[in-house]
């Protein structure tokens, strides 16, 4: 245990000893019940991401979840999130190996799954999605959030994905979100992607405006174009990139498009849940 009282990693080399494990006096230790993966495993969390928007399609898929499982672990209304099982898999294995493994948990089997490419795996941090996981390295507290597709979906390296949530005219509310895969090898830039989402939503790209979500903050943060400006000291361009501060543009951010000559803060209204 930390200095947070939070539980670390588990010990798992039962033959080493203490001073190996660099075990001290006073250390605090957390004793649950179950046994230890097989070496060279590790066992993983799975959680069902089901918002309510889909709840629809995944309401069965979660209703088997929910029976599978205590109480405890049923459902966090607040988060659109449901506790599945605990799996054991390789440290080794691939993210298709992954998918093929989840595919066959009942709750899953039984929505009759066509393929991986129809199942986005998560990683989950605080009860939130965190990073989308594609050459991603498993780690022993690694918990996996899976999410299930209408459509078989194969992204690319290069490929970043957004979910973007339109404003409804005239009304202080949002379209359900619609996901976007946005090619960024030419360049991670406001105009690109005003662009991008002005072709998916067949919208005037002069009259778009786009702000980032932060749920954190539960804040808007309009997405307009910098101006290169050329350092008086290396004389180098600096170079515009979403995915730096202050946007931090990466996987499953939401952006809100609002349509309009005049952008204003007021035209992004906060998003309760997403």
């Amino acid at each position: 245990m930390d200095w947070c009282y939070e539980a670390g990693d588990p010990l798992t080399e039962e033959d080493s000893s203490l001073k190996d494990l660099k075990i001290r006096s006073g250390d605090i230790f957390v004793i649950t019940e179950g046994r230890l993966p097989p070496k060279g495993f590790l066992k993983l969390p799975i959680w069902l991401y089901c918002p309510k928007t889909q709840q629809n399609s995944v309401n069965h898929v979660a209703s088997h979840a929910i029976a599978l499982e205590d109480n405890s672990l049923q459902e966090d209304v607040e988060t659109d999130l449901c506790f599945v099982c605990h799996i054991e898999i390789s440290k080794d294995a691939s993210l298709q190996d992954l998918k093929f493994q989840i595919m066959t948990l009942t709750v899953f089997d039984a929505h009759g799954i066509p393929s991986p490419d129809f199942l986005r795996i998560w990683t989950l941090d605080n009860k939130r999605l965190g990073k989308l996981l594609r050459d991603y390295k498993l780690g022993i507290n690694t918990t996996l959030c899976v999410e299930l597709l209408q459509m078989e979906e194969i992204l690319g390296p290069q490929d970043m994905l957004l979910r973007v949530q339109l404003s409804v005219p005239g009304e202080c509310r949002y379209f359900p979100s619609v996901d976007i895969a946005w090619n960024i090898s030419r360049g991670c830039t406001a105009s690109a992607l005003r662009q991008k989402i002005a072709n998916h939503c067949s919208l005037p790209v002069d009259k778009v405006e786009i702000a980032k979500y932060f749920p954190d903050k539960h804040e808007w943060l309009p997405i307009s174009s910098w101006t290169q400006h050329v350092s008086k000291k290396k004389k180098k361009k600096k170079t515009e990139n979403l995915q730096g501060a202050p946007y931090l543009l990466k996987d499953g951010d939401v952006i809100g498009v609002k349509v309009g000559f005049i952008f204003c803060i007021s035209g992004f209204t906060v998003l309760r849940k997403l």
